[in-house]
């Protein structure tokens, strides 16, 4: 009876801090952390860089995944950064994990880059999926960065 009582509390709790998460952090955002988001907010996962600027946006891109991944690098070269696939929170954890593929492809003329995020949990998760591709391309292309806000669920309509 004991076993039974601790595992519904245990799980009570995982539910509990799995869905911290789904909270929009909209009410703790500083006013330089909204003008970020507003930047980021149509910046798409997709783009073009040329010369010396396509290779500091790579660099940027390995930094970022290495520094703010969840799951450590799998594959990294010169034109792919790959992370392990993430894994469920039932296996690691109560909180899902990110995972990351950005891709380039050089051309005579410039370079294309593509930025991929995936999470361990589908659905609830998929805005923090979009939010946190957008940072990294955002990142990618300026160097900017507020890494407080990655992981983080917020509601664009309401900045």
């Amino acid at each position: 009876m004991r076993i039974l009582m601790y595992t519904a509390i245990l799980l009570i709790v995982s539910v509990f801090l799995g869905c911290a998460n789904m909270t929009p952090t909209n009410s703790m955002l500083t006013p330089d952390d909204v003008t970020y988001l507003k930047e980021i907010e149509n910046q798409s996962t997709y783009f073009s860089l040329e010369g010396d600027v396509a290779d500091e946006a790579w660099s940027r891109a390995g930094f970022f995944v290495s520094n703010y991944s969840d799951m450590k690098i799998q594959n990294m070269s010169d034109f792919l950064i790959e992370t392990y696939n993430p894994i469920s929170p039932e296996q690691i954890g109560v909180y899902p994990r990110y995972g990351y593929k950005i891709t380039r492809l050089k051309t005579k003329v410039s370079n294309e880059f593509t930025v991929n995020v995936s999470c361990s949990v589908n659905g609830w998760y998929d805005s923090i999926i979009i939010h946190n591709a957008k940072m990294l391309a955002y990142y990618m292309k300026t160097g900017i960065i507020r890494p407080h806000l990655i992981s983080q669920r917020i509601d664009y309509s309401k900045l």
